[in-house]
């Protein structure tokens, strides 16, 4: 498990591009730092806790850390199935206060129609990419559950909703339904790591780029990379009907091109001339 990792973003552009960018610029040294210090906190006390359920996990935790990047409004246990209880995340995220009205004025299906965003969310360390055998209540991968419902939520929305956040409390993941591999192209931040969790260590996967003089301004821009992009301004249209993630993905390829063409020029004007 590394401190992020995924391809729903290019590398190149989370770790460079992106520090070019207006929202990077405008994110506040001192707010980030709070925000840091909160999220710590948040984490270490559930962390603390003997084997914390999901229930837990999630009004301890996942809700409290995203009501600190701006998620106020939700709608938890939302149903997308018309006559049965089918296809039903832990919360579908709201936009603003006005979203949530009128969407509690429809029936539930339709509801997610004014969502930005739906959240899966798990037991503090639960796996994500396999079943947990033996445990009841805990059937299935919760991988492929979030990708079943973003699939019904896709749907039911006519492509208006294509955002999905999973999480077991340690591990988030955003996924997009307009990915090329909507399984595989992900972005994953272990904020365990992040936020210098007892017990959540680097390993050897977690190999520090040359371009942070240390540990701690790697951790840091890793922190505010969750802030950026699980934050809800990110989800939400600019003037020019742009999200920061179209802008992301959109600027990750140009990044991808760039760096293509730097290797390239590198190989035959120096190691090939």
């Amino acid at each position: 498990m590394r401190l992020f990792d995924g391809r729903l973003f290019t590398r190149d552009f989370l770790l460079e591009g992106i520090q070019e960018t207006s929202a990077w610029a405008e994110l506040n040294a001192d707010e980030v730092e709070r925000l840091r210090r909160d999220a710590k906190t948040t984490m270490e006390a559930l962390a603390a806790r003997k084997n914390p359920n999901e229930a837990q996990t999630e009004d301890d935790l996942v809700y409290p850390l995203l009501e600190m990047v701006e998620w106020s409004d939700r709608e938890v246990q939302p149903n997308a199935s018309v006559k049965a209880r089918l296809d039903v995340p832990d919360a579908l995220l709201f936009p603003d206060a006005t979203a949530k009205t009128v969407a509690g004025g429809l029936d539930a299906w339709d509801r997610f129609q004014h969502g930005q965003c739906i959240v899966e969310a798990k037991r503090w360390g639960r796996a994500l990419d396999r079943e947990t055998r033996g445990r009841k209540g805990e059937e299935g991968t919760p991988s492929s559950q979030i990708l079943r419902y973003l699939r019904r939520v896709e749907e039911r929305t006519r492509g208006k909703l294509r955002w999905g956040l999973l999480t077991n409390g340690r591990v988030w993941r955003l996924y997009f339904h307009g990915a090329v591999s909507i399984a595989e192209d992900f972005l994953e931040i272990d904020l365990g790591k992040v936020l210098s969790i007892p017990g959540c260590d680097f390993d050897l996967l977690d190999k520090r780029p040359e371009m942070f003089a240390d540990d701690h301004a790697w951790r840091d821009h890793v922190f505010r990379l969750f802030v950026l992009l699980f934050g809800r301004n990110a989800f939400l249209p600019n003037e020019q009907s742009e999200s920061f993630h179209q802008l992301a993905l959109r600027e990750g390829k140009r990044w991808e091109a760039k760096v293509a063409r730097t290797l390239s020029d590198k190989v035959f004007d120096e190691v090939f001339p």
